[in-house]
């Protein structure tokens, strides 16, 4: 039986906090862009995929 990887990633870790720690850390960074006053190009919003691929890392890095 194989099950894909975000079907198991979505048991621990649902839509719902995803949403509110992406939230949060997208509102840090408008909070140190707007302290700074000026963006650089390499910033940018986070994505939900790349969210999900750092706490993946960190479990796996940590399981490993």
């Amino acid at each position: 039986m194989h099950i894909p990887h975000m079907m198991l990633f979505h048991f621990f870790i649902s839509d719902d906090i995803l949403n509110i720690i992406l939230t949060h850390t997208n509102k840090k960074f408008m909070i140190i862009a707007n302290f700074t006053g000026k963006v650089q190009k390499w910033m940018r919003r986070t994505s939900l995929d790349e969210l999900c691929t750092v706490i993946g890392l960190l479990i796996y890095g940590g399981v490993f």
